[in-house]
């Protein structure tokens, strides 16, 4: 098949991940592969085997992926582009703030939706196609996952006892993370300190990673921190229900305050064997959650709408 993703830029975001590890795959699966962007500009923060065009270069296709806000420019190209089959990935989103009024919609607003009146709609997570279906539209599949050849538990001494992700925007939760973090002494964060192998080094040295994502849908530092052999401790979020399992392959916490997050750090530290049996149940379980298996999943989606 031939295949573009269309999107703004190919800078460091979760979304581009997912977008650029899903591309890798499909090649690898012997797809030819596209990414357009407005910027022109390569990803220089993750391997991409992708073809890197502009969003005013778009060719014919079989296949065209739009992953981000749809933008007017970004929804234009998307929906003027010679494609046998179109679909829209939803990113992480509020669902009590999802139906828009008739009135006062913003351009994007607009977009979005008559995309979701009129096209199949893909997403991060399981959750929210299990949404799209509750609301009647058309739902598709989920292509969230995660790199196991890059985020693999390498064996290393664990020298940091709370590792979380330092990503101070609201969203994140940023605010409860600095207070737990000041009852400790040796903690630490990785965002904007250093690539991916950086990332990949300090997952492996953390022992229990925290985490309080208050909207997304795909929580990547959860998983990244699973499949590197951390213990994860975090709040109860639709992004993170696939994989974390309270007491089965991470600590989630309903109740999300500070003080209960440092009252389960404490639980967990005190308690190697629990500690020990998250961390081995969650390798295994998100052995399904593999690009590999995603991609080519994927793949079989975009060939049987294509045909259809």
């Amino acid at each position: 098949m031939k295949i573009g993703f269309i999107t703004t830029h190919l800078g460091t975001f979760g979304s581009i991940r997912e977008l650029v590890e899903n591309a890798n795959e499909l090649i690898l699966l012997g797809h030819e592969v596209t990414i357009y962007n407005k910027t022109h500009l390569e990803c220089e923060w993750l391997p991409c085997k992708a073809q890197i065009k502009g969003i005013d270069e778009i060719d014919k296709l079989d296949a065209l992926i739009m992953m981000d806000s749809p933008f007017p420019d970004i929804f234009e190209a998307w929906n003027n582009a010679d494609a046998k089959f179109k679909t829209f990935v939803m990113m992480g989103f509020d669902p009590d703030n999802f139906v828009f009024a008739d009135i006062k919609l913003t351009e994007i607003e607009k977009n979005l939706k008559h995309i979701l009146g009129n096209y199949v709609i893909c997403a991060d997570g399981q959750w929210q196609i299990d949404y799209f279906k509750e609301q009647g539209l058309k739902a598709g599949i989920s292509i969230g996952g995660i790199n196991l050849r890059m985020f693999k538990d390498l064996g290393l001494k664990r020298t940091l006892p709370i590792g979380y992700s330092g990503d101070l925007r609201q969203r994140k939760g940023s605010s409860t993370i600095k207070q737990v973090i000041a009852s400790f002494d040796h903690t630490d964060s990785y965002f904007k300190k250093g690539d991916q192998i950086y990332l990949v080094d300090f997952l492996n040295k953390t022992e229990i990673f925290i985490d309080n994502h208050l909207r997304a849908g795909w929580c990547n530092p959860v998983l990244e921190a699973m499949a590197c052999g951390c213990a994860v401790i975090c709040n109860d979020l639709p992004a993170s229900k696939d994989f974390a399992i309270h007491n089965k392959t991470a600590v989630v916490l309903k109740d999300n305050s500070a003080e209960n997050f440092v009252k389960n750090v404490y639980m967990l530290m005190n308690n190697e064997s629990h500690r020990q049996n998250l961390i081995n149940e969650a390798k295994e379980h998100i052995k399904q959650f593999d690009y590999k298996i995603v991609s080519r999943n994927f793949a079989n989606f975009l060939e049987f709408h294509i045909n259809a």
